[in-house]
């Protein structure tokens, strides 16, 4: 997460092995320079990854950018305006077993604590995990 430019996430997209890095990252939905000039948002956003990871972050071969909001088979019409809010955790339903107790979900979308994020994929694959072992236990889940 990032509050120092137009990118509100930035993540690695790096190969597995090589020398290479590569970065990803989401402009917020409302952000102005969505309706700015291609090389209006490049240069906000190499200033922003020069901010954040230093000046050798503008020694880059390459700069692509896609607006998935305009991709027709990954965005509906709303996905181009900022949410009115933000779901604070997913579905009950993927929080119960299924299957006569042989499916369990975890995920950051079943986290009670941090919905959507990696810390709440780990907190809810640990819950998960536990009510595995209370069920081969014998306990109820």
């Amino acid at each position: 997460m990032s509050q120092v430019g137009p990118l509100v996430e930035i993540h690695d997209a790096s190969p597995a092995t090589g020398p290479l890095g590569a970065l990803f990252g989401f402009f917020a939905a409302e952000d102005p320079l969505r309706a700015a000039p291609a090389a209006a948002r490049q240069a906000a956003v190499l200033a922003q990854l020069a901010r954040v990871f230093g000046p050798g972050a503008l020694n880059l071969l390459a700069y692509h950018e896609l607006d998935w909001t305009q991709e027709p088979l990954t965005s509906a019409p709303g996905d181009a305006q900022a949410p009115h809010e933000v779901p604070l955790r997913g579905p009950t339903l993927l929080r119960q077993p299924h299957w006569a107790g042989a499916l369990h979900w975890a995920g950051a979308e079943t986290s009670l604590s941090e919905w959507g994020r990696l810390d709440g994929a780990v907190e809810s694959g640990q819950w998960a995990a536990a009510q595995v072992l209370r069920q081969l236990a014998g306990a109820p889940v």
